[in-house]
């Protein structure tokens, strides 16, 4: 995975999950951003070459084991870190239509 795409890809939805009051959360080996009811997620799959934006249901303290997918794009390990805007860019507006918020 390209960590430097990986992470412009978060700061760019960070800003509107944080004005949506969502929190990010760490795990072991992965991290999501919920606000209590809602859990969102970027993933890249190493074999594909996929990255991914997915969204679940929270069930008490966690979210739900049914992962559904927003947006998904293939991204080369090797492409050029800029462009992964693009990508950070769409998963941005799927957000926006997904939580209702206008741009």
């Amino acid at each position: 995975m390209n960590v430097e795409a990986y992470n412009l890809i978060i700061e760019t939805i960070s800003k509107l999950l944080d004005a949506k009051e969502f929190k990010a959360v760490d795990l072991d080996n992965s991290s999501y951003f919920t606000n209590g009811t809602v859990a969102v997620k970027v993933c890249y799959d190493d074999a594909r070459e996929l990255f991914t934006l997915e969204h679940s249901v929270m069930e008490g303290d966690t979210p739900s084991t049914d992962w559904k997918t927003l947006s998904s794009w293939l991204f080369a390990a090797d492409a050029p870190v800029k462009d992964a805007k693009s990508i950070a860019n769409d998963f941005e507006d799927s957000l926006r239509e997904f939580l209702g918020v206008k741009p």
